[in-house]
C-alpha cells in the first residue's frame, strides 16, 4: 500500500465519491455544436444547467436554483430516485421560434429559459409536481393535488384537464411500486405533435395506510403512505387518453377492474400511436400494444415470456418503417431485437448483455448501444447494422464507458472510468473515437492523488462451477488478516466492475489500512450475467448468495491468506438484509456484523419486488418462510448491530421492531442505532459521520 495517506473516520463522510462529480444527464443539442449537462458550480452537491459550446470549448451556466424547498412529493420522488444532489437536478429540452427552451420543476416551481433570455419562474404557478414542458416551448403539463393541468409558460395561465382527485385517488402520477421497483417516475405522456395527453388513473384506496412516526419536529406527526405488501392488493391503475384542448378521456382496455398488469412504459410514436407495455403480476409475461387515439384500436405489437420473470429492459424506439427496436431476454442475455407485423428478428447475439440504446442513424442504417461483451466488469459502445452482422467495437480503455452520442454531429460524449481513474468526460468522433475536446477531469482523480490503493478484482467457482467474481482490498503487512465483508448480494445489482467507484470506497479502504482484508463479491442472483445466473434465487432468498458469500470467504482463507476466525461483515438493505442471514446460516464464520435497513421478512416487502422474484406468500410459504431472517434467530451466536431510519417508507422500520421481537423471545441481546429523521438512505454529512463512525467501530471492536 505504498503512496497512501492514512484516512481519518471524517473522510468516510465526505460528499460521495468523486465518480458522482462529473456531468448529469448529458445531452447534445440537435445540431450537435453545444452540450448541455448537470453539474456543481461552487458546490459540487448543487446542480446548475451548463452549456458547453463544441466548437470553441467555452462554457456557461444556464440555470440555477439555490436554497430549494422541496414540496413532500418532490421529496419522496427524491427518495425512490435516489437523488442525492440539490439545485436543479433534472431538465427538459424545447424548442420555440428555433431557440432552445429549457425547464426544470424545482420546489413546485417552474424555472423556464427561451434561448438568450434569463431563466425565470412561471408566474402563478405553484406545488407543481413533474412538470412536463411540450415540444413548442410554449406550455407545460403538470400535476397539483393529484389532477393535471396545463399552462402557458410566458403568463402562467392554466387550465385544469381532471377532476375529482383525493385521498388515494389521483391522476398523472405514478403509484409507489411503478416509482420504486419499476423505472417509471411519473404518470402522463403528451402525444409528439401535443394533440393527446395519455395519462394514468390511480387508485390506492383498497391499500392499507402504513403509519410512520415523524419525531424530527416540534410536534410529533404521523404520515400515512399506503404501502402494498407482497401477496396484498396493488393499487388500480386505469391508462386514458384524452385531447389535450379538452374533451372526454377514453380509457384504454386491459388496465383497471380485476386485471392486476403494471403499466410499465408509455411511448408515442411519431405519427401519433400510443405503444405502452403490461407486465403481468406474475412478471412471466411482457405485452407491448398499439392504441390508436382517432379510431380507438388496439393491436399487438409483440411480447415476451419466462417461466420465472421477465426482467423490463430500457431499450425501445421506432424505426422509420414502423417496426420497433427493442430488447429481449428470450436467448438467455439481454440483446437487441426488431419486431415488425408479429415477428421479431435478433440483432445481437452471445453471451453477454445489451445495456443502453443510445442512438440509430437511419440514413445510414446503424444501432449504437453499450453492452457487456469484452467482460461483465466493463461497458463499451458498439455499433451494428440494422440489417443485423458484425458488432464493432468504438470505445477503447478497460473499465465503464458511459455515452451519450450525436449522430448529427458524428460526435459521442465519453465518460470512462476505471479502478486507476475517476470518470473522465471527453467528447470523441464515432468514427474512430479520436478526441474533440475534454469536457471535465478531476484534478485528484486516480488512486493515487487519492492516497488509496486499487482493490484486485479476482474470480473463483461457485459450487456449480459459475463463475463468480469478487474485489479484495489488501491490508499491508504478511498475514493471516481478519476478514470484512462488504455485501449487498440482492438482484438488479452489481457491486464488482472496473471503476472508480469500487476504489473510492473510503469505509472499504479506512478498515484495509487498519488491518483487515476487505472483500465484496457477485453472488449469483445479481445483475448482468444473464438469466440463468440472475434466477439462481427465484423463490429462495437467503439460500444461493449466503452459500456464494460463505464459498467466498472460505476461497479467501484457501487462497489469499485471510484468518477466518476472525470474520465481519456489514451491508444496507439487501445487504443488511444478507448480513443477517449469514450471521444466522453461517454463525460459525461470522462473528459480528452491522445490518442496515434490513428487509427481515419478505412478507413486510412491496408487491412488485417481492413477488418478482418470491412469488407470493400463498404460492411460496416455504420459500418465504426460510428466507425470513426472522425465523433463524436461534442460530444467531455473533455480535451484531442493527441501523435503521426510523421513517423509512421503503423498508420499515417494523421490520427490525419484528426481528428485536424475536431475538427478545429468544433472550439475544443485540445493539441498535436508531436515525430519527433518516428514510432509506442516510443524507447529509452528518448523518452519513454517524452511521460510518458507529459501523466501523463496532466491527473492530468485534472482529
Amino acid at each position: 500500500m505504498a503512496d497512501t495517506r492514512r484516512l481519518e473516520l471524517n473522510d468516510l463522510a465526505a460528499p460521495p465519491g468523486l465518480t458522482d462529480f462529473v456531468p448529469q444527464d448529458p445531452r447534445f443539442s440537435g445540431d450537435g455544436k453545444r452540450l448541455w449537462y448537470l453539474a456543481g458550480e461552487d458546490d459540487p452537491m448543487s446542480l446548475v444547467l451548463w452549456e458547453q459550446d463544441l466548437e470553441t470549448g467555452g462554457r456557461r451556466v444556464l440555470m440555477q436554483a439555490k436554497d430549494v424547498s422541496y414540496t413532500p412529493e418532490e421529496l419522496l420522488q427524491r427518495e425512490r430516485q435516489r437523488v442525492r444532489f440539490g439545485g436543479i437536478t433534472g431538465y427538459q429540452v424545447g424548442h420555440r421560434d428555433g431557440e432552445p427552451v429549457f425547464l426544470a420543476g424545482v420546489g413546485g416551481r417552474i424555472l423556464v429559459r427561451v434561448g438568450e433570455t434569463a431563466a425565470a419562474t412561471v408566474p402563478h404557478v405553484k406545488d407543481a409536481v413533474n412538470p412536463g414542458l411540450l415540444e413548442d416551448g410554449l406550455r407545460a403539463v403538470y400535476v397539483r393535488a393529484g389532477d393535471l393541468y396545463v399552462c402557458d409558460l410566458t403568463t402562467g395561465a392554466e387550465r385544469r384537464l381532471t377532476e375529482g382527485a383525493g385521498p388515494g385517488f389521483s391522476h398523472g402520477l405514478a403509484e409507489y411500486v411503478a416509482q420504486e421497483e419499476l423505472s417509471r417516475s411519473h404518470g402522463f405522456w403528451v402525444s409528439a405533435d401535443a394533440r393527446f395527453l395519455a395519462y394514468t388513473e390511480v387508485d390506492e384506496r383498497e391499500i392499507p395506510e402504513f403509519p410512520i412516526v415523524h419525531y424530527e419536529d416540534e410536534r410529533p406527526w404521523v404520515e400515512t403512505p399506503r404501502y402494498p405488501m407482497a401477496g396484498e392488493a396493488n393499487a388500480r391503475v386505469r391508462l386514458g387518453v384524452m385531447p389535450l384542448a379538452g374533451g372526454e378521456t377514453y380509457f384504454v382496455e386491459g388496465l383497471g377492474g380485476d386485471d392486476e398488469a403494471y403499466l410499465v412504459k408509455v411511448v408515442w410514436t411519431p405519427d401519433n400511436l400510443m405503444a405502452y407495455a403490461l407486465l403481468g403480476r406474475d412478471h412471466r409475461r411482457l405485452e407491448w400494444r398499439l392504441f390508436d387515439p382517432v379510431s380507438q384500436s388496439i393491436r399487438p405489437l409483440g411480447s415476451e415470456h419466462s417461466d420465472h420473470w421477465v426482467n423490463v429492459g430500457a431499450v425501445h424506439t421506432f424505426l422509420d418503417d414502423g417496426s420497433f427496436l427493442t430488447s429481449s431476454e428470450e436467448d438467455g442475455f439481454r440483446h437487441l431485437y426488431v419486431w415488425k407485423d408479429g415477428e421479431a428478428r435478433q440483432l445481437t447475439h452471445g453471451a453477454w448483455m445489451v445495456t443502453e440504446l443510445h442512438a440509430v442513424d437511419r440514413s445510414a442504417g446503424l444501432v449504437y448501444f453499450t453492452a457487456t461483451r469484452e467482460s461483465p466488469l466493463e461497458r463499451h459502445l458498439y455499433r451494428v447494422a440494422l440489417e443485423g452482422g458484425e458488432v464493432t467495437r468504438i470505445t477503447e480503455g478497460q473499465g465503464l464507458h458511459h455515452v451519450q452520442v450525436s449522430v448529427a454531429a458524428g460526435r459521442f460524449l465519453d465518460q470512462h472510468q476505471n479502478r486507476q481513474h475517476a470518470t473522465r468526460s471527453i467528447v470523441r468522433r464515432l468514427q474512430d473515437a479520436g478526441e474533440t475536446l475534454k469536457i471535465h477531469e478531476a484534478p485528484d482523480g486516480t488512486a493515487q492523488a487519492l492516497g488509496v490503493s486499487v482493490p484486485d478484482i479476482v474470480h473463483f467457482a461457485a459450487e456449480d462451477g459459475t463463475t463468480l467474481y469478487g474485489a479484495v482490498y489488501r491490508p499491508e503487512g504478511p498475514g493471516p488478516h481478519p476478514v470484512i465483508v462488504s455485501v449487498y448480494g440482492g438482484p438488479h445489482a452489481q457491486s464488482v466492475s472496473d471503476s472508480f467507484a469500487l476504489t473510492a470506497d473510503l469505509e472499504a479502504q479506512y478498515l484495509a489500512q487498519h488491518g483487515y482484508l476487505v472483500f465484496k463479491m457477485d453472488n449469483r442472483g445479481m445483475a448482468n450475467r444473464g438469466v440463468a445466473f440472475e434466477r439462481a434465487l427465484f423463490r429462495s432468498f437467503g439460500t444461493v448468495e449466503v452459500q456464494d458469500q460463505v464459498a467466498g470467504v472460505r476461497w479467501l482463507g484457501e487462497t489469499q491468506g485471510a484468518d477466518l476466525s476472525r470474520v465481519g461483515v456489514y451491508g444496507w438493505s439487501y445487504g443488511g438484509y444478507m448480513t443477517l442471514m449469514l450471521m444466522e446460516k453461517a454463525p460459525e464464520i461470522f462473528r459480528a456484523g452491522v445490518s442496515g435497513a434490513p428487509v427481515t421478512d419478505y412478507r413486510f416487502y412491496d408487491t412488485a419486488y417481492t413477488e418478482r422474484y418470491m412469488e407470493t406468500p400463498a404460492k411460496n410459504q416455504e420459500g418465504y418462510d426460510e428466507g425470513s431472517a426472522l425465523k433463524h434467530v436461534d442460530q444467531l451466536t455473533g455480535e451484531l448491530l442493527i441501523i435503521h431510519g426510523l421513517i423509512d417508507e421503503n423498508v420499515h422500520f417494523r421490520n427490525t421492531a419484528a426481528l428485536l421481537l424475536r431475538l427478545a423471545e429468544a433472550e439475544k441481546a443485540v445493539e441498535l442505532t436508531l436515525l430519527p429523521s433518516s428514510r432509506h438512505g442516510p443524507r447529509g454529512r452528518t448523518l452519513r459521520l454517524q452511521v460510518a463512525r458507529r459501523r466501523t467501530e463496532f466491527l473492530m471492536a468485534h472482529v
